[in-house]
């Protein structure tokens, strides 16, 4: 069961980005071997009905992920992450799609994480406004 203060981060992070870009946020938290909490966040587009990956991390709690994604958050906003424009083909469907990374290697692999049968089609990196 969750505990109240991991149900605000949750909800904080959720709201930051909904307002951002109208995508639903979802959490996965796993234990890996050496018993850290492994946390993936993914973002849902309504409009293309793909799913995400918007940040993962590792910490001893799941409170302790969340305030890295936190982190990660803030550090999009004050511009030290690029922000990149991806135009991305599923079947006979192109779509576009936007991603905050370091690079666009990693612009790719947020785009792919779960979705391996998207062909990639162009990648640029969106102005610094």
């Amino acid at each position: 069961m969750k505990n109240k203060k991991t149900a605000e981060l949750e909800h904080k992070i959720m709201s930051k980005i909904f307002i951002d870009n109208k995508n639903t946020v979802h959490f996965s938290y796993r234990e890996n071997i050496i018993k850290n909490v492994k946390l993936e966040v993914y973002t849902y587009n309504g409009q293309t009905e793909q799913l995400f990956l918007f940040f993962k991390t590792t910490a001893d709690t799941e409170l302790e992920c969340l305030k890295k994604t936190l982190k990660h958050l803030e550090d999009i906003h004050i511009g030290n992450n690029k922000s990149f424009t991806i135009r991305w083909k599923n079947g006979q469907n192109e779509h576009v799609s936007y991603f905050s990374a370091y690079d666009d290697k990693e612009a790719i692999q947020k785009c792919q994480y779960l979705n391996k049968n998207i062909d990639i089609l162009e990648v640029k990196q969106n102005p610094i406004s």
